[in-house]
């Protein structure tokens, strides 16, 4: 599929503009889970936006999606031990975009049992399953390159758990460019 997490992102502006996709204050990024791997572990720190949500899509037998596997919005995302979760919070006491970043998530998408202890976790099928990320209204930052798409923090970092291997395959996020 992609060396880098997060190869395809749908907005007005690109891709999303030809599929009578997005409105024009959403930016989707989609990742595929490909069936040889059991588990998807997303690492991220909450956005600076007035919404964002991680989907889940089972695939069909042409790796298309399907059906919704499941999802988490902002404030039902439990955050890691010693973070919080900022869409949780009235609007006055959230972080300034540009404020020390330190309230992480992580979420698990996986073909197998619970994975104990994780608090964040969406069941995908057998099949080529797809991961999006939608951030809605990213709070401004003067530059139209970097993290000004993604609210201000880096898209998630994934872990690939393959069968049999101690070692997950690490994923960084592809490199988000302003759209053209």
């Amino acid at each position: 599929f992609s060396n880098c997490a997060w190869p395809v992102m749908q907005s007005s502006e690109g891709l999303g503009n030809y599929l009578g996709g997005p409105d024009e204050q959403a930016r989707y990024w989609l990742t595929p889970f490909d069936r040889k791997y059991q588990t998807m572990e997303i690492r991220a720190r909450f956005p600076h936006s007035r919404y964002f949500s991680i989907v889940a899509y089972n695939g069909n037998d042409r790796a298309l999606p399907a059906s919704t596997a499941g999802h988490f919005y902002d404030a039902m995302i439990a955050p890691d031990p010693g973070s919080a979760d900022p869409y949780r919070q009235s609007t006055s006491s959230r972080r300034p975009t540009g404020a020390p970043v330190g309230d992480a998530y992580t979420i698990y998408v996986t073909r197998g049992k619970d994975i104990p202890g994780a608090a964040n976790v969406i069941k995908v099928t057998e099949h080529d399953a797809w991961v999006y990320v939608r951030i809605y209204v990213p709070s401004p930052i003067d530059s139209l390159s970097g993290t000004a798409f993604t609210g201000g923090v880096p898209l998630p970092t994934l872990k690939l758990y393959e069968p049999g291997k101690a070692v997950p395959e690490v994923m960084k996020p592809c490199p988000v460019d302003a759209p053209e």
